[in-house]
């Protein structure tokens, strides 16, 4: 995501790259990650990216977003929009959403 909320710069979260840790197996189902736990200090966006990945179930089933001006953009951006790309790798098949 780029210029949403407090992320005024390009981030990129790869939740396939989990650097060793291994989920417990009650947050796992058919290979499937059903529960994850995303953790940092105060006031860094950890709220911010929990509404940036509902977004995109919100964009897949046409419920209504925020859309007015600015409701999305970070407050120092001279852009003028949000921008969001998601990408999903089932087998050999990639999906990619930009919007």
């Amino acid at each position: 995501m780029k210029n949403y909320k407090n992320f005024k710069d390009e981030i990129t979260i790869d939740f396939e790259n989990i650097a060793g840790y291994q989920f417990n197996t009650d947050c796992l189902s058919d290979g499937v990650i059903g529960k994850m736990l995303i953790y940092g200090r105060n006031a860094t966006g950890k709220t911010n990216v929990g509404k940036a990945l509902l977004n995109i179930a919100l964009t897949m089933f046409g419920i209504i977003r925020y859309t007015g001006n600015g409701i999305l953009l970070n407050a120092d951006s001279k852009e003028d929009a949000a921008t969001f790309q998601y990408e999903f790798q089932f087998d050999d098949t990639e999906l990619s959403y930009k919007y």
